[in-house]
């Protein structure tokens, strides 16, 4: 359960910053909840699971019948981040970075489940009941697992707050995100919004004017008109 413990801390980490940087940052995701509702409604489910994983498995185990609720709490986890790559990749356009660090945690994550699994099995053998380890685990990592579900609690709580309520008006503008790369129907990129300035550039309009015959233009400079001289 040691390693359990570490890798699970090294997610909490992992997810913290996703969440801090893309999430409130970058995306503004809760500044925007009538567009990111099903995103933020997913992350919410999502931390309510780590909540009870970070604050219970560096204390308690789960055995007997809790083994198969414990199992079907992973598994829920891992269709809610199915379903949220689903959704993030039809609401929002993700950054790479941010795609890695989903990739890690979902390795990470992965690695867990290979560590505990095979203690479930052999919990979902025993009495049912809910017990503290024979040997306790060292306090430093169940008091930063637990810590850790409290500050995920706090995250989901925020995601849910903000899903149920409106967008909020004149929310701060991120430049970061303001520079997107702006996309016609067909798919190509065309270029590059600037939000200092208000000029818009519409390069599809040259290819529509190909067609059009061109009109030769002269720019007609004023002439100079000669003063009387003076005697």
């Amino acid at each position: 359960m040691t390693v359990v413990l570490i890798l699970l801390l090294i997610n909490g980490a992992l997810g913290a910053f996703d969440t801090l940087w893309y999430h409130e940052y970058i995306g503004r995701l809760t500044w925007h909840p009538q567009r990111h509702r099903r995103e933020l409604l997913l992350h919410a489910s999502r931390d309510a699971v780590y909540v009870v994983l970070y604050g219970s498995l560096g204390w308690i185990g789960w055995l007997g019948a809790w083994a198969w609720v414990l199992s079907v709490l992973l598994a829920a986890e891992i269709v809610i981040t199915l379903a949220d790559f689903v959704v993030e990749d039809r609401t929002r356009s993700l950054r790479p970075g941010e795609r890695v660090l989903h990739s890690m945690m979902a390795i990470i994550y992965g690695i867990v489940l290979a560590n505990l699994v095979p203690l479930i099995i052999e919990w979902a053998r025993m009495e049912t009941r809910l017990a503290s380890y024979a040997e306790p685990l060292p306090r430093a990592l169940t008091v930063a697992a637990t810590l850790g579900g409290i500050g995920i609690a706090i995250s989901g709580g925020r995601d849910l707050i903000a899903c149920l309520g409106p967008d909020i008006p004149q929310g701060p503008a991120n430049p970061r995100s303001a520079m997107r790369v702006n996309r016609i129907p067909g798919g190509h990129r065309h270029g590059w919004a600037n939000p200092q300035s208000s000029r818009a550039v519409a390069p599809a309009s040259r290819s529509a004017s190909l067609g059009a015959p061109r009109t030769a233009t002269r720019t007609v400079r004023p002439s100079r008109v000669a003063e009387p001289i003076r005697q």
